[in-house]
């Protein structure tokens, strides 16, 4: 089993402790550059650019992928993914409050999002 990641953001210490790699060097470049969207894509565009990535993940091995990102990929990207029997997943994470003293005794409260496990797309 290898996850590999598909999203515009590293992996947290939990997913790759859960078995989450990146891409390696280039390909994780392109991948970054598919990702990104300066106008609102056709349909085409979607599905090419869907292809593109799937085609990066079967390059790399992966069994399974982690996708997110632009709403308006994820059908294209999972659908592309299926295809080549990679299974889809998304990552569910937890949302867990913390709170902390800062060096004036103001407390301020922040959301640390936690890991927990993945959703199958």
């Amino acid at each position: 089993m290898k996850i590999v990641n598909l999203t515009a953001h590293a992996p947290t210490q939990d997913q790759l402790d859960a078995g989450v790699e990146d891409l390696p060097g280039f390909a994780r470049d392109e991948l970054q550059g598919l990702l990104r969207f300066h106008l609102p894509p056709s349909p085409e565009e979607l599905r090419h650019r869907a292809e593109m990535i799937a085609k990066l993940a079967a390059e790399s091995r992966a069994t399974e992928a982690s996708i997110g990102g632009a709403p308006y990929l994820m059908p294209a990207l999972a659908h592309a993914l299926k295809r080549r029997g990679i299974r889809t997943l998304f990552a569910f994470s937890r949302r867990e409050s913390v709170e902390e003293e800062g060096p004036d005794g103001a407390v301020v409260k922040r959301s640390v999002f936690k890991h927990v496990g993945w959703v199958e797309g």
